[in-house]
């Protein structure tokens, strides 16, 4: 439904910070962990609060990208003051 020539694919893959994995990979894992919970009702033990933190922290920052990249592609600056 948008534009095929915009590339939100490539905000994405970008690793943060000093990390190996892109956005776009640590969102899909956490994507893939959520499902597993909703659908088998397993819960993962690895999940501690400083990894909900530093999740929370990947989304924040993948939404800004995307945001990021939406004023570039279609001209605007972005409102980031919310």
């Amino acid at each position: 439904m948008i534009d095929d020539k915009l590339n939100v694919y490539g905000s994405l893959r970008k690793p943060y910070r000093t990390r190996k994995k892109s956005l776009f990979d640590s969102i899909g894992e956490l994507v893939d962990l959520r499902n597993e919970f909703v659908h088998t009702g397993r819960s993962v033990e690895t999940i501690t609060d400083e990894k909900i933190k530093k999740s929370l922290n990947d989304f924040e920052v993948a939404a800004d990208r995307v945001y990021e990249r939406f004023g570039e592609y279609y001209g605007f600056v972005p409102s980031m003051d919310f």
